[in-house]
């Protein structure tokens, strides 16, 4: 069981809403499924897993929208993103598939590969006591 200890769970909901008659609102709502490996080795059980992959944390989002008023209304669009994150103090580097999971989204979406880069400014250059403004 404790090995179960190092999932996480992370979801949001909420409408997004048309100011255009042409587009759709929609009720978008996501959750993402994590396993941190940092976690895992730092207050589990350190399994000797060395850099880099101690840092990683393999992450699965799923996303969905229902239309709820306008053209698309009664459609729900669905995505699956399975991923890797490499996370340390000064970056995060990911890469993941997407994935359409119905036909209503495979019209307008195909797989693809997605990627995100995040420097840690505070971090990196702790003298300028970066704040956000």
């Amino acid at each position: 069981m404790r090995y179960l200890r190092p999932f996480a769970l992370q979801g949001d909901a909420g409408f997004e809403i048309a100011l255009d008659s042409e587009r759709t609102t929609t009720f978008a709502y996501n959750f993402c499924l994590q396993y941190s490996i940092p976690y895992l080795q730092a207050f589990v059980r350190d399994v000797g897993l060395e850099y880099p992959f101690d840092d990683l944390i393999p992450v699965t989002e799923f996303n969905f929208e229902s239309g709820v008023h306008g053209p698309d209304s009664g459609t729900t669009s669905a995505i699956v993103t399975p991923g890797i994150v490499y996370m340390d103090r000064y970056v995060e580097i990911g890469v993941a598939g997407r994935f359409p999971m119905n036909e209503f989204t495979h019209r307008d979406l195909d797989w693809g590969v997605i990627g995100i880069v995040d420097l840690f400014i505070d971090d990196i250059f702790p003298f300028t006591k970066w704040q956000p403004f």
